[in-house]
């Protein structure tokens, strides 16, 4: 049984050593602890669901900013050309907490 979880800063300084791979005193890094949403957007999205033809349900974790409009690179997203790139927007959101939606 878990009696205690920790507060989100105090919880995501342990979780950005498995989401980024790059140094961990740069920019990027140093987002993921302060939990603030005018810095840029920055979650982990665990699984993808599809519903629909264009419809999707996500689980995912928002380290910083604000959900609007997202860019999904996918996994032959090439930085060079445009390929594998997808610009999203976020119609809706649901909030999980243990067992209640």
């Amino acid at each position: 049984m878990i009696c205690h979880l920790l507060l989100p800063q105090q919880a995501q300084n342990y979780w950005i050593f498995y989401f980024y791979e790059g140094p961990q005193n740069n920019y990027v890094a140093q987002t993921n602890n302060v939990c603030n949403q005018h810095w840029p957007l920055k979650m982990f999205i665990s699984q993808i669901r599809q519903t629909g033809k264009e419809n999707f349900i996500e689980i995912r974790r928002v380290f910083s900013g604000k959900i609007k409009q997202i860019k999904i690179m996918g996994y032959y997203f090439n930085s060079c050309s445009k390929e594998g790139i997808f610009i999203m927007r976020i119609e809706k959101t649901v909030g999980f907490l243990g067992n209640y939606i």
